[in-house]
């Protein structure tokens, strides 16, 4: 019994300190990790555990202020892909009860993928669902490895929980 409990604890440790001294943008690990949208909940926090579990994001995430563009909530998560700064912001929206900033922006977002804020256009997406609104910036992701990841985190992104 103590040699399979040393087995499994050395395992835990060996994935654990591979997966910590490659989170800074190994895009081999990055893009490895896997999770089931369905063990995850339909909120903000389930989105960013879903993107987490499967690469798309790391690190801590700081909230944001959502009220701005009329969201409930906000996180942005700042990493390094490939040797790249990449800039990650998630917000949620309540579609029951949009005030009209949120309409705003959401319309925006719909009709041209884009919305401007202090005289500034960002890029954005919806997912499916219309529920979260993602603005994912990676300045040199039209490299072959980095557009892939991104392509693969609006995939993600836009088929959380879009049923």
């Amino acid at each position: 019994m103590k040699k399979f409990l040393f087995i499994a604890l050395a395992a835990v440790m060996v994935v654990g300190m591979s997966a910590c001294g490659n989170s800074a943008g190994n895009p081999e690990v990055v893009s490895q990790a896997s999770m089931a949208v369905t063990e995850v909940e339909d909120t903000l926090d389930g989105l960013c555990k879903y993107l987490e579990g499967n690469g798309i994001v790391t690190g801590t995430p700081v909230n944001m202020q959502a009220d701005i563009i009329g969201a409930t909530a906000g996180r942005k998560y700042t990493f390094e892909y490939d040797k790249n700064l990449v800039e990650v912001e998630l917000y949620e929206f309540d579609l029951n009860n949009l005030n009209e900033t949120a309409q705003k922006y959401i319309t925006s977002v719909q009709q041209t993928g884009s919305f401007n804020i202090v005289e500034q256009d960002v890029k954005a997406m919806l997912s499916n669902s219309g529920k979260y609104m993602m603005i994912y910036t990676d300045r040199k992701g039209n490299e072959e490895g980095r557009l892939a990841q991104t392509q693969k985190a609006e995939r993600l992104f836009k088929e959380f929980k879009s049923n």
